[in-house]
């Protein structure tokens, strides 16, 4: 909920959020249409912000791993949550 919060924020245009899984693998995809990540961006040095510091945590306790990348498809910006089942 927290990804989506922040998109709505920080991001712009339409939210898409995507859950996922195979073979005990587990992804939350959550992509807006903002501007997108500067280049130099990375989630876990930018956990200056309580936002991202508690996107983080989330994903540890889910025993997960948090990236970050633009859009494919058009402009914006994707956050993605990666964890097995076993959190």
């Amino acid at each position: 909920m927290k990804l989506v919060t922040n998109a709505a924020k920080h991001g712009a245009g339409q939210i898409d959020v995507t859950y996922a899984h195979d073979s005990g693998i587990h992804k939350i995809i959550v992509c807006d249409e903002g501007e997108g990540l500067p280049a130099d961006f990375d989630p876990a040095a930018a956990d200056k912000s309580l936002g991202m510091r508690v996107v983080i945590s989330l994903a540890r306790q889910l025993g997960g791993v948090l990236s970050s990348a633009d859009r494919e498809d058009t402009r914006g910006s994707c956050f993605t949550v990666i964890f097995t089942g076993n959190a």
